[in-house]
């Protein structure tokens, strides 16, 4: 029978706890991949935003839960009927539901909308990504938690031998033959 020791249980739990690190990042690459590029190029000072006229918007389109998260698509198509085009937003701290903004462009043929390139539409779009990572964190931490939890109630309790403080009497007939 193999019996774990305490320090074997603080191996294991480490390795668990950098499984965890990289499950939370592998799982965040979704979003990131996702909304973060777009959040970059309309937060960066690169060439200079222009009004899209020919471009006619429909109202933000969201799901979630306003001002907690909410993931908002703003579709657009060319007023003379062209092909239509959509932008994902994902956003924390706000509500876009039924928001009516104006597209722009940028000099390197990027789009993007009004209320998504304000300052306070940056915050909140990268607030969401930033809240998303600590609502992981912290699901990852009551998770490790209640892992080693239960582990170090599996460790057997080793109770050592109690030696007994009376000392023996032997006779001298005794003590001779030892």
């Amino acid at each position: 029978m193999i019996v774990k020791t305490r320090e074997v249980i603080e191996l294991e739990y480490r390795w668990m706890k950098r499984f965890a690190r990289v499950l939370l990042l592998a799982v965040m690459a979704f979003p990131i991949f996702n909304h973060a590029p777009l959040l970059w190029k309309d937060g960066s000072y690169e060439g200079r935003w222009a009004f899209a006229a020919t471009l006619e918007p429909q109202p933000l389109e969201c799901r979630g839960y306003p001002y907690i998260l909410q993931f908002c698509e703003l579709k657009f198509a060319e007023k003379n009927g062209g092909q239509t085009m959509a932008i994902s937003y994902m956003l924390m701290g706000a509500n876009w539901t039924g928001a009516l903004p104006d597209i722009i462009r940028s000099s390197t043929g990027h789009y993007s909308s009004t209320i998504a390139t304000s300052g306070p539409g940056l915050l909140q779009r990268a607030g969401a990504l930033i809240g998303l990572f600590i609502f992981g964190v912290c699901i990852e931490q009551l998770v490790l938690s209640v892992l080693w939890r239960s582990m170090i109630a599996r460790v057997p309790v080793i109770v050592p031998e109690v030696r007994s403080t009376e000392t023996v009497m032997l006779s001298r007939d005794r003590r001779d033959h030892i």
